[in-house]
């Protein structure tokens, strides 16, 4: 193996150090203003606080905006969740030419940029005479959390073995 002299590892090493602080640089003073107090751009002192957080739960548009947020999410993740099992069940069971047109259908916004297929959605409701709200919020997070959960499902399904969906159909389980 070839050995790096004094000077090249500590050229690299300045470079790494340099690297390190133009991207993780940013981060720690955001983080660092957002727990001491800062007046007129220049830090107050060096004691932290949790003032500028109480400040924001007291901004009631910005906790509405929290709150929104979260019932999004959570109802995009249970519709997602529950039909890309059932698309998983119908590509796993079918196979073949179902399969790979289920999974096309189904990847296609997950290989294009998420701002394509934001603005995609966005001029298909617009089209289709539908107002902007939650509603086609959720769905356009629905489009962009199906991919991975199908994709997690099929995986899942095709690891399963024979044994256990005979069992489970003992069980009771329909076909």
């Amino acid at each position: 193996p070839m050995t790096l002299s004094l000077t090249a590892r500590t050229l690299l090493a300045f470079i790494t150090a340099c690297q390190l602080l133009a991207v993780y640089g940013p981060i720690i003073v955001t983080i660092a203003g957002a727990f001491l107090p800062i007046k007129g751009g220049m830090i107050q002192s060096l004691t932290p606080s949790l003032d500028a957080f109480r400040s924001l739960g007291k901004d009631p548009g910005l906790v509405r905006s929290v709150m929104l947020t979260l019932v999004v999410g959570a109802v995009a993740t249970m519709v997602a969740v529950g039909l890309s099992i059932a698309l998983a069940l119908y590509a796993v069971r079918r196979g073949g030419r179902h399969a790979r047109i289920v999974a096309f259908i189904v990847f296609i916004p997950f290989v294009m940029p998420p701002m394509v297929t934001g603005l995609s959605l966005l001029i298909f409701f617009r089209d289709l005479g539908i107002d902007r709200s939650l509603v086609t919020v959720t769905m356009g997070h629905v489009v962009l959390i199906l991919a991975g959960a199908y994709r997690l499902a099929v995986t899942r399904l095709v690891d399963l073995g024979p044994s256990l969906i005979e069992a489970s159909l003992d069980l009771g389980a329909s076909t």
